[in-house]
């Protein structure tokens, strides 16, 4: 089992503030009054969080659905969305 990564871990690697990280909606298990994070947990929210960067992807999902980007929910566009891995 992977260790538990405390709040100010989380928020390194973030890069955000501690109180920032726990405004966030990631699994935590709680300790106590403390907070603990699995790692599978905090690189799942970071993957939800991808987001659309260019008109170009929302045209190629809106000619590979036939639909407006508008009126297709959004696991209609994770569905259709072709994620480059690596690119940042």
């Amino acid at each position: 089992m992977n260790p538990l990564l405390h709040t100010r871990d989380v928020a390194d690697q973030l890069r955000v503030s501690e109180s920032t990280v726990r405004r966030l909606p990631i699994v935590f298990i709680k300790m106590g009054r403390s907070r603990r994070y699995r790692q599978e947990d905090v690189d799942h929210y970071v993957y939800e969080q991808r987001a659309f960067q260019t008109e170009k992807d929302f045209q190629a999902i809106e000619k590979k659905t036939g639909k407006p980007i508008k009126g297709l929910s959004w696991n209609e566009i994770l569905k259709n969305v072709d994620f480059q891995e690596g690119t940042d």
